[in-house]
């Protein structure tokens, strides 16, 4: 019910280790979540289900706030009235009477220490297993071009906040890359969270993906584009982490390091080694040294 950016980057890492370590099913695993994620978990859970088919959106994410101010931010950090509520329907919807339950709040409290400071990112590791998703759903149908094209996301956050100079940045990127081969945007349009869309532009070989989205499905949509792209370039943040999860080179931006760098130390430690799925994160004042590399490279080639 928190952040993408946690639940790929040490959730289902730390989920996959724990059932590896103490020989748990794939079939005694039901994952509850949100946005048709199932194929985030295919690995170890056969079972899942979807938070939005039981709880309106909007209801949802008005009482996700009320667990925010419950427990001081986002993070689950303990099981809350929301989560009672959402395993209570989950259970009556599968006909389960007995479960046990594996909450968020226990990755939380294990790698706690390591987000403030005092446990290093290898003994992290030893808890997690990070491995490239290997569930791809087809290309969605609807993409209006053939062949390469790119995924785009951008989106306002701390570390890219809504201002004048982000927003001609991300069509100046936008107006760049379409230019190159088709782009296709992983617009929502929709407030799930407290990141609004902000690459909106209509031109020629650029396709807003909007309308291929439902709150049920959008996570899951988003993952098949990204999946079937040539690349993703997108603000940094942790949707930036589902590129190289999908074995996409993915360049992501910032404009203010207000970000903490453990998760990027994290995830530089977890995806840089595996071939052609390389995260380059870069603030935004260094894109011509981006594209100035690029043009030298096809230069070259010619």
């Amino acid at each position: 019910m928190s952040e993408v950016g946690f639940e790929l980057l040490y959730w289902i890492p730390f989920l996959r280790h724990l059932f590896r370590k103490y020989r748990i099913a794939p079939e005694r695993v039901i994952v509850v979540s949100r946005g048709g994620t199932s194929p985030w978990y295919a690995d170890f859970a056969k079972s899942y289900v979807e938070i939005f088919e039981h709880v309106p959106p909007t209801e949802f994410v008005q009482a996700n706030h009320r667990r925010e101010q419950q427990f001081g931010g986002k993070k689950q950090l303990g099981v809350s009235d929301l989560d009672r509520r959402i395993l209570k329907l989950a259970c009556d919807h599968l006909d389960i009477g007995r479960y046990e339950l594996v909450h968020p709040s226990w990755m939380y409290e294990l790698f706690s220490a390591f987000w403030h400071g005092w446990m290093d990112v290898y003994r992290l590791m030893t808890w997690c297993e990070h491995r490239q998703l290997g569930a791809v759903s087809p290309r969605p149908e609807g993409i209006p071009f053939h062949g390469d094209y790119a995924a785009v996301k951008f989106y306002f956050s701390n570390c890219f906040p809504d201002n004048e100079a982000n927003r001609r940045f991300v069509h100046r990127v936008i107006t760049h890359v379409a230019h190159l081969m088709p782009v296709v945007l992983l617009n929502t349009g929709m407030r799930l969270d407290d990141h609004e869309d902000a690459g909106r532009i209509v031109r020629d070989q650029v396709f807003d993906a909007s309308g291929l989205m439902k709150p049920t499905n959008n996570l899951s949509i988003q993952t098949a584009i990204v999946a079937h792209a040539s690349r993703l370039i997108c603000t940094y943040g942790g949707f930036s982490y589902l590129g190289p999860l999908l074995g996409k080179p993915t360049v992501s931006f910032w404009s203010e390091p207000n970000f903490v760098s453990a998760h990027l130390q994290v995830a530089h430690e977890a995806f840089n080694y595996w071939p052609g799925s390389h995260l380059t994160v870069m603030p935004t004042d260094t894109v011509d040294l981006l594209w100035g590399r690029e043009s030298s490279v096809r230069a070259s080639a010619a």
